[in-house]
């Protein structure tokens, strides 16, 4: 009777005092994804991070970033030193925005590996607490819901090989805003759609976490609309609230897609030939068995299930009468995210869908799948227990719920806490930057630890990256070897000088009628090559890439006299113009959503005010028992 009482007083203060019940769950929540969180890094403290595909290149994009901002760089669009010293532009496919908070800990003399380890855990945090938060709302206010969502969402056998093994940050940073995107669907299509500005922010910072998962998630938010489409179409004010929020998100973000779509337009990128590739998903789809395969240890590098948990225990969904009825958001999620995992098999026609080659493999689409199940198995777990008329028997369900996943879990992560080769904490920015990644690193011809599969380098071309400068060195004949005589002259000639963070200089005592040249740097847009004389600039060319090898080659001035030739990375007017546009975006959206707010609450107070003018007689009503709800 106690504890019946306690529930009944906690509704009363849910009605009474919405504000204080909202801030102390908000606080609960935070707590209780804290220790998940701490429970999931504890495998950090055996003095490692374990060297995964992925770990290098993303603790060199912090190293690269206080790199710039140490030379008066805020917001690079080009890693000026990394590969070789050979450029590489990692900001314009990968944001930079959600890097300064470990660059400054890095800048602060943290090591590498200290810095990467504390900035997973605080997005492992804020992405527990973010798919909680999300579950008490759209499970109408449940703790426990919230609390098993938040276990399930990150407590799962592909989280523990991708997050701690692979080293997929960029999913992890899309773990963030996907149930904040999640939230924004289901405010929009089920709920109040004047509060579109959740959907804003989950697909804005989604497209700035990672691109492969915002384009899923767009996919995922079609098949919402296409089952809501009769709703939508008779109430077009949710269209409207759905079309602001996808404007707001767009205009907020286009500091980062604009200068992508436009890099990717003058350079032919790999990257840019891994779209419609015929059977490259089917290759990488997996036996249905696989999906019941929760092996975590050393022999597996990325496990392709969602494990044991999210597979059964949203499962108890088919003990749930009228699902669709009690809860059509959790009922769809249930849906879509068994079906986004059974696409990962062999069942699924991948070869008749090319253009999604995109993905690269499917496993990608589990970062979607997994919230999805997680907010599907903690609400339906929820409802089945209240079904149970003794409080007793729900506090016993409810505590074996969770340690069922706890016991287990441990034991996988465990497993990473024993490995014994990856990066120590002890590793400084330079051992990061060349750090040997066994076999890979000293056959390929870029650095793996700064370009791991080097998407963005120009496509079908030439180049010893390592050993650029020596091969051109000892080249007997520079012209079989597609570089110039002047190529050779400037990487002998002393008077190069790259000491400069973002400029090449070099000194050409004379130039030729009709004399090109070609100059150790990756060709991109937005390079520039200032023709420096008697201390003042004289011209700026604009370079173009080389045939064969992809780098900058730009056309010498004609002249008797000795030019400085400057090359440097400018941002594109397109780069400029965007930035300006997106924080000009970001104070408008801000502003105008709050008026629209204000207004709202103004003309719902106008017309409160105006019901209580009116003084209807008033009428005896019994007394309500109590709703006994947890």
């Amino acid at each position: 009777m106690k504890y019946k009482a306690m529930i009944n007083h906690v509704i009363q203060l849910k009605k009474e005092k919405p504000i204080l019940m909202w801030a102390g769950t908000i606080l609960i929540i935070a707590l209780v994804s804290f220790l998940i969180a701490s429970f999931f890094c504890f495998p950090f403290n055996n003095g490692q991070v374990h060297l995964g595909a992925d770990t290098g290149f993303h603790i060199n994009r912090i190293i690269s970033l206080m790199e710039a901002q140490q030379n008066n760089v805020e917001y690079p669009y080009l890693f000026w030193n990394q590969n070789y010293n050979f450029g590489y532009p990692t900001p314009i496919f990968y944001c930079n925005l959600f890097l300064y908070w470990p660059a400054a800990l890095l800048t602060d003399g943290m090591l590498p590996v200290l810095v990467y380890k504390k900035y997973v855990f605080g997005l492992v945090w804020i992405a527990t607490m973010m798919i909680g938060l999300c579950s008490y709302k759209v499970s109408k206010r449940s703790g426990y819901a919230a609390i098993l969502a938040m276990l399930l969402f990150m407590l799962n056998t592909h989280s523990i090989t991708d997050i701690l093994r692979r080293g997929g940050l960029g999913e992890l940073l899309a773990l963030v805003f996907i149930p904040i995107c999640l939230a924004g669907i289901y405010q929009t299509m089920y709920k109040d759609s004047r509060r579109w500005i959740w959907l804003a922010v989950g697909y804005c910072g989604l497209v700035l976490s990672h691109n492969i998962s915002f384009i899923l998630m767009c996919i995922v938010f079609a098949v919402f609309a296409l089952i809501n489409m009769k709703k939508l179409w008779r109430e077009k004010i949710r269209i409207l609230n759905i079309l602001q929020a996808i404007l707001a998100a767009l205009a907020c973000a286009w500091f980062f897609i604009a200068p992508m779509l436009e890099q990717m337009g003058a350079v032919d990128m790999v990257v840019s030939h891994t779209f419609n590739l015929g059977g490259g998903l089917a290759a990488s789809a997996v036996d249905l068995s696989e999906i019941f395969n929760f092996t975590v240890d050393t022999s597996v590098y990325l496990n392709n299930s969602p494990g044991p948990f999210l597979i059964f225990m949203p499962l108890i969904g088919f003990a749930v009468k009228e699902k669709r009825k009690r809860n059509p958001f959790i009922f769809h999620c249930w849906i879509i995210g068994y079906v986004s995992m059974l696409m990962m098999t062999k069942l699924f026609p991948w070869q008749l869908f090319p253009f999604f080659s995109f993905m690269q493999f499917v496993q990608r689409l589990l970062p979607v799948c997994i919230p999805m199940l997680a907010l599907a198995g903690g609400y339906y777990w929820f409802v089945f227990i209240r079904n149970f008329k003794r409080v007793e028997f729900r506090i016993l369900l409810k505590t074996a719920s969770v340690i069922v996943i706890l016991i287990p879990t441990y034991s996988m992560l465990k497993v990473n806490y024993d490995q014994i080769y990856g990066y120590p904490d002890t590793l400084t920015v330079e051992e990061a930057q060349l750090s040997v990644y066994g076999e890979t690193q000293e056959t390929a011809v870029y650095n793996v630890q700064q370009l791991s599969s080097a998407d963005y380098l120009p496509y079908d071309v030439d180049v010893d990256y390592k050993d650029y400068r020596e091969w051109v060195k000892w080249a007997v004949s520079p012209s079989e070897s597609f570089i110039d005589s002047s190529m050779k002259l400037l990487i002998n000639d002393k008077n190069v000088d790259e000491s400069e963070y973002g400029h090449f200089k070099f000194v050409v005592k004379s130039g030729p009628s009709g004399q090109w040249l070609t100059v150790p740097r990756t060709y991109y847009y937005g390079y520039e090559v200032d023709a420096i004389k008697d201390g003042e600039v004289i011209d700026t060319i604009i370079p173009y890439a080389a045939e064969n090898t992809g780098l900058v080659t730009f056309d010498m001035l004609e002249s008797e006299g000795p030019i400085t030739y400057d090359v440097i990375y400018r941002p594109t007017s397109v780069q400029t113009s965007s930035m300006a546009f997106s924080i000009m975006a970001v104070k408008v959206v801000l502003v105008l959503y709050v008026l629209e707010r204000l207004l709202y609450y103004g003309l719902a107070l106008t017309r409160g005010l105006r019901k209580s003018s009116a003084k209807p007689e008033q009428k005896t009503v019994k007394p309500k028992r109590p709703e006994f709800r947890e």
